[in-house]
């Protein structure tokens, strides 16, 4: 078994269903550094848990870039 170190970063991957890469550079023009592409999960978006204030920056600004989507769904 290898050695573990301490560490104090956390981060998480959210499936955006798309590529990445161009999502990355639009969070960039906002002015908020997301991770970079890592692969094979080029539709996942890697986010570093930051502060309370952060967290909330990041958020509005995806959901700027990534609106929900609408569901549908038929009766019948």
């Amino acid at each position: 078994m290898g050695h573990l170190s301490p560490s104090d970063g956390n981060f998480f991957m959210v499936h955006i269903g798309r590529d990445v890469r161009p999502v990355i550079d639009e969070f960039l023009q906002k002015g908020v550094l997301v991770g970079r592409p890592f692969p094979p999960m080029l539709e996942h978006l890697r986010v570093s848990v930051g502060t309370p204030e952060e967290m909330g920056r990041f958020l509005a600004v995806f959901k700027s870039i990534l609106p929900a989507r609408r569901t549908t769904t038929s009766l019948g």
